[in-house]
């Protein structure tokens, strides 16, 4: 289910819980899942996986502004790296101006090879299978399965003769899902018929990760003021030829395509090992292993990109139905089928090529444009606290900077004064750059140079350096503000609305059900007591009757008299 907006405007200057409060879409279980630090329990870790000692979680981060196939998607990215959800976001904002991304994708056909060794005749064995293929269609097909129940199941068997070896694909449609287990489950099924068809001997049978008949597309198209201008989108053209003639280039740049792809993978729940696998023989399919992308310029002097790899992912089983984490981010996604999750990566996949592709060209040894500026107050101290101060950036989220060369030295104000720091790109590889994240961190140091290095809420601040392309050029209408929110009505005065704001507090209402426990149990009690001292009245009475009548001492009248004094 695509959302209805994708901007998420200030997305990333939101802590994590504003964030997952903006995801409405999402049910309180996957909340949870996200908000839980990794999302899996040892029981479940033990069940995926053997020799179980412990789990390791990575931060879950959306992309946004992303327009595919004319929908808008947030897209979660499962990565320890800086800077690619904020890349992919931002080419993803350029290319909304533009229209967003279109996909196609094949049908989810996964290919499962049988090899077939010892055969007297391949070209006999081949006909021969060729010749029997519907009925091991049929023989394949003809098992309870919802696969098959649904469409899927294997469709054709094609034949190669590979040096001396036989090899069959049995081309299986595996719906929603990755398609593994079904497939690998077929080639089993069939191989001792196969042996009996060919004279020959079945060794290996096993899935194909060059997925060839499952392929994904996606294609973008940019106006130059989209991109940065005539000069950025030539750099880029020329970016892209390097790639696609040197295989040293090529790896990187397929590289920084697989940083999207395999992030929404792993975040999904997908085999990100083998849609690797998948992506980089793709890419050498042709004998010399290549750009996955292409890149040119059409007749109106547009950016026009697009990108086709094999990608075999699944909705339905596997780690995505597991583990908590993979279904919540399956569910900010919404697909409703494989291959929209397919045509989703490659998109993403694209984006991020054409952002890491944009970096590098853009970049310049003399540009001023894109700076920090980190502003703060001193704070008081005593004759005994800290004197001065360090400055340090990160571009990783730590707990202490003591192994970390600071940025400034020795810096010091008074109490309540304003102070400052500016830093600005340049060629130097510590330098800052467009579209990374960076945290700041002033740390305190007594006289003698002595400090905690101890990262804290209150002493660090991350920034993200954004295309600043808009400050030095006219910028587009901003759109109309959103309408204000509807406020509740507190009553004619301060008081009600107080007390309307102590009902949602927790001890209040924790006050509130001590209160009515105790009354209602008095509710029950006094009714009881009363009933108890009737009873007990009544049997005194009789008792002092049937005594005063044996001994004429005392009329029951008195003693009832004096029994009532006694309990008024």
């Amino acid at each position: 289910m695509p959302v209805d907006d994708s901007c998420l405007s200030g997305f990333y200057r939101l802590d994590p819980e504003a964030r997952r409060a903006l995801l409405t879409h999402l049910s309180p279980e996957a909340l949870e899942a996200l908000s839980s630090g990794g999302g899996l329990d040892e029981a479940s870790a033990d069940r995926m996986i053997e020799n179980v000692v412990g789990s390791l979680a990575l931060p879950v981060g959306i992309a946004t502004h992303f327009i595919i196939d004319g929908k808008q998607w947030l897209i979660p990215f499962a990565v320890e790296e800086s800077s690619i959800i904020a890349a992919a976001s931002n080419i993803a904002k350029r290319a909304a101006s533009c229209g967003g991304f279109s996909t196609s994708c094949d049908e989810p056909l996964m290919i499962g090879q049988i090899q077939v060794l010892d055969v007297p005749s391949i070209p006999e064995a081949t006909s021969v299978i060729q010749a029997e293929e519907a009925s091991l269609i049929e023989f394949l097909n003809d098992i309870p399965s919802t696969m098959i129940q649904l469409g899927g199941g294997c469709k054709r068997i094609e034949c190669r003769q590979v040096e001396d070896m036989l090899i069959l694909h049995l081309i299986v449609d595996v719906r929603d899902a990755m398609g593994a287990n079904a497939v690998n489950t077929m080639a089993e099924r069939i191989a001792p018929r196969i042996e009996a068809l060919t004279g020959g001997r079945v060794l290996l049978r096993i899935l194909s990760n060059l997925a060839s008949e499952r392929l994904a597309r996606a294609s973008v198209r940019l106006s130059p003021d989209a991109i940065g201008g005539e000069d950025v989108i030539a750099g880029i053209i020329d970016a892209a030829r390097f790639a696609e003639a040197d295989p040293y280039r090529a790896a990187t740049h397929n590289k920084g395509i697989m940083n999207a792809i395999s992030a929404i993978g792993l975040a999904c729940g997908q085999d990100w090992r083998a849609i690797e696998a998948g992506a980089h023989a793709w890419a050498a399919i042709s004998g010399q292993y290549s750009s996955l992308s292409t890149w040119s310029i059409d007749d109106e002097g547009w950016l026009c990109g697009s990108i086709e790899l094999p990608l075999a992912v699944g909705i339905v089983g596997g780690a995505s139905k597991v583990h908590p984490v993979a279904r919540a981010c399956l569910e900010i996604l919404g697909v409703d089928s494989a291959q929209q999750l397919a045509g989703i990566m490659a998109a993403a996949g694209l984006a991020q090529n054409l952002g890491a592709m944009r970096a590098l060209v853009t970049f310049d040894n003399n540009s001023k444009l894109h700076s920090t500026r980190i502003s703060w107050i001193w704070p008081e101290i005593d004759e005994e606290g800290p004197l001065i101060w360090n400055l340090y950036r990160t571009q990783l989220t730590v707990s202490s900077v003591n192994f970390m060369a600071p940025l400034r030295t020795g810096l010091s104000g008074e109490a309540g004064e304003d102070a400052w720091f500016n830093e600005t790109e340049s060629g130097l590889r510590e330098s800052i750059h467009l579209e990374q994240y960076y945290y700041y961190v002033l740390i305190p140091i007594d006289v003698v140079g002595n400090s905690d290095y101890l990262v804290r809420p209150g002493n660090s601040r991350g920034i993200v350096v954004h295309d600043q392309y808009w400050s030095y050029h006219f910028p587009p209408p901003e759109p109309p503000p959103p309408p204000p929110p509807d406020v509740p009505y507190y009553g004619p005065s301060p008081w009600y609305g107080r007390l309307l704001d102590d009902f949602g507090m927790g001890r209040f209402q924790q006050a509130g059900m001590v209160f009515i426990a105790v009354f209602l149990t008095n509710l029950m009690l006094v009714p009881m007591m009363i009933n108890k001292y009737r009873v007990k009245k009544r049997k005194v009475r009789r008792e002092k009757a049937r005594k005063a009548k044996r001994d004429g001492t005392m009329s029951t009248d008195e003693f009832a008299d004096d029994f009532d004094d006694f309990f008024d």
